[in-house]
């Protein structure tokens, strides 16, 4: 907002197909289901060498960031301290903040998993080699400006007459998409009675759920949150509060 900049919301297509080629070294060998061989054109229970990550395994969304992020220096960005996903462009400017640090920010690009922030001085040709050096690095889906969901966040910007422009986050259709627990009314009759396993299952879903709205923009949930998880572990009972 203090450099009056848009932010671009964009989805990276295709986002796992990107990792790298980590697993040949490793000499792996796997028997492949139907439809895997079927892709491959290979007969029935042949064994198959893994020479790179595919879509489901384990080590995809590290190897993404990885990808991103030797992507993003070699443009000549930054990791900033608290946060390894986000990406920042300085250029030197002794008048822009103190003597003892002479730079601005030019532009950020920061993801999450598959889905990432953009925004700069459009004004500078410097940010628009690095956009389009960006937009031809990876495959990308729509981009959306100034107002987007991102990662179960709704995002506008807005002016205001007197302040200016501002940025308002919240997540009101994330809440609406909560569901409560399915759990039998009659289980209710007694409040004492100890919670299924596939009730524990669900209440720990929706405990995950409830923590990303209390992290992100809900804050005052936090204490429920962490009062009731552990109750989960400890004494997961039906009672009624």
């Amino acid at each position: 907002m203090q450099m009056n900049w848009d932010i671009e919301g964009i989805d990276m297509s295709t986002a796992f197909l990107r990792t790298l080629p980590t697993e040949e070294e490793k000499r792996l060998w796997t028997t492949g289901v139907d439809e895997l061989e079927d892709v491959l054109k290979v007969p029935r229970n042949n064994v198959l060498r893994i020479f790179k990550n595919f879509y489901g395994s384990t080590t995809e969304t590290r190897n993404l960031w990885q990808n991103v992020g030797t992507s993003m220096k070699s443009l000549g960005a930054i990791n900033i301290k608290g946060d390894s996903c986000f990406w920042l462009w300085l250029v030197k400017d002794e008048h822009f903040y103190r003597p003892d640090c002479p730079y601005k920010p030019l532009r950020f690009v920061a993801g999450h998993v598959d889905d990432f922030h953009r925004a700069g001085d459009r004004s500078d040709d410097r940010w628009i080699k690095v956009c389009k050096a960006i937009d031809q690095m990876y495959k990308w889906g729509s981009v959306k400006c100034n107002a987007y969901s991102h990662a179960g966040i709704d995002l506008e910007i807005l002016q205001d007459p007197k302040f200016g422009r501002y940025l308002v986050i919240d997540q009101k259709y994330y809440i609406e998409t909560l569901q409560d627990v399915d759990v039998i009314p009659s289980r209710f009759s007694n409040s004492d009675s100890q919670l299924t396993t596939q009730e524990i299952s669900a209440y720990r879903a929706l405990l995950g759920a409830l923590q990303w709205l209390a992290i992100q923009t809900q804050p005052l949930i936090c204490a429920r949150y962490n009062i009731l998880l552990p109750e989960l572990s400890t004494n997961p009972k039906i009672t009624i509060t």
